[in-house]
């Protein structure tokens, strides 16, 4: 099911579409948005997937680009502020 996910990064509100799953026993969220690139000025690519590892996350594909990671890291927290009741 796709949720509607209120991001701010980089000082700037986003909202963002995502798709929780679940593989091989760890939380997945695709991002969904078709101009994701855009939206960050291609510091982070389309097509981005979230998970969970541990107390952290992985990403795939892999960034290349410290403010994709920076970006992502915020990404990664409202995510985290969206699973709390």
């Amino acid at each position: 099911m796709i949720q509607h996910l209120d991001a701010t990064v980089n000082g700037q509100a986003y909202t963002l579409d995502i798709q929780p799953d679940t593989y091989n026993g760890h939380s997945v969220y695709y991002l969904l948005n078709n101009n994701i690139g855009e939206m960050f000025h291609h510091a982070v690519p389309d097509n981005l997937m979230l998970m969970e590892n541990g107390d952290s996350f992985t990403c795939s594909p892999r960034l290349t680009e410290m403010e994709g990671g920076y970006i992502v890291q915020q990404i990664w927290a409202a995510i985290q502020q969206h699973k709390r009741p």
